[in-house]
């Protein structure tokens, strides 16, 4: 089936809108399929390295996880995402704030939710 196929009525408009912008850029649905099954097959690599940043107190493995995340959730129109994430690098470039750690698991719910939207497109 097709991209433009998948109901997306689930989707947000957001991301309904930011996935048919990435099909006409990318040409077509086979690129636009590789690009979100390579972000829903990472996205537990870079969850562990959230959560062992901000349990270890590394700042840079925080921040530089929460960065990846944040451009791929901005090229999806997953913008409330991409704004947690954000807050996240930044915390990981102040100085981690105690409160990252539960930051980082909120995070982790949501960003596995919208996972699971996004499989329909693979």
């Amino acid at each position: 089936m097709a991209l433009s196929e998948t109901p997306l009525a689930q989707l947000p408009d957001t991301v309904q809108t930011a996935i048919d912008k990435l099909r006409g850029e990318m040409g077509g649905d086979g690129p636009l399929r590789m690009m979100v099954g390579l972000w829903v097959d990472q996205l537990e690599s870079l969850l562990e390295d959230l959560r062992l940043g901000a349990r270890h107190g590394d700042g840079g493995q925080l921040a530089a996880a929460a960065h990846r995340l944040k451009g791929t959730c901005a090229l999806l129109g997953a913008h409330d995402l991409r704004a947690r994430a954000a807050a996240i690098e930044l915390a990981g470039l102040d100085g981690l704030p105690r409160t990252v750690e539960e930051d980082v698991d909120r995070f982790a719910v949501e960003a596995r939710a919208f996972a699971r939207l996004l499989e329909s497109l693979r």
